[in-house]
Formats: C-alpha cells, structure tokens, sequence
C-alpha cells in the first residue's frame, strides 16, 4: 500500500493517452467531414446527371 510512486507513474501516461485521445477525435471529425462533404457532391453530381 506504501507506493508514492506508483500512483504518479500510472497517472502520467493516462494524461498523455487523454490528451493524445482528445487530440485524435478531432482529426477523426474532420476527416469524417471531407469524406460526407465528398460523398454529398458525388451524390449531387450522379442525381443531377440522372435528371
């Protein structure tokens, strides 16, 4: 039970994974966003042909 370093140890990575997880979605909603803007055109482009 007497580990003062332990805790602080565990605590340190599981910010840096917070941080790095919280930096990732981000990037992930805006890839995600260039890939629905991309399918829209592609769908407007083919409806528009169609008509």
């Amino acid at each position: 039970m007497n580990d003062p370093s332990g805790p602080p140890q565990s605590h340190d990575p599981l910010e840096e994974s917070s941080s790095i997880l919280l930096d990732s979605p981000r990037t992930r909603l805006q890839l995600v966003a260039f890939q629905i803007q991309d399918l829209n055109v592609q769908c407007r482009s083919q409806s528009l042909g169609q008509y």
